[in-house]
């Protein structure tokens, strides 16, 4: 009668860690990831930063221009 009720307990110890280990184990490998995708974007980013730079500087330029257009 113990033997069946610690086997029942330990079981049940023994699957709830193993359910929370690999729940902890996919919350990291995941957390990885994310964080190595955000990386990779970021360099892609700064390796296009002066494009994006002369964008910005043309768009800047252009609104300026459409502000201080008047029709005559």
């Amino acid at each position: 009668m113990w033997s069946e009720v610690l086997t029942i307990v330990g079981g049940s110890i023994a699957l709830t860690g193993g359910y929370f280990g690999i729940y902890k184990l996919g919350w990291y490998v995941s957390r990885r990831e994310q964080i190595n995708n955000m990386v990779k974007m970021l360099d892609e980013l700064q390796g296009h930063q002066d494009q994006n730079n002369e964008l910005i500087k043309e768009y800047e330029e252009h609104i300026e221009k459409l502000k201080n257009h008047k029709i005559r």
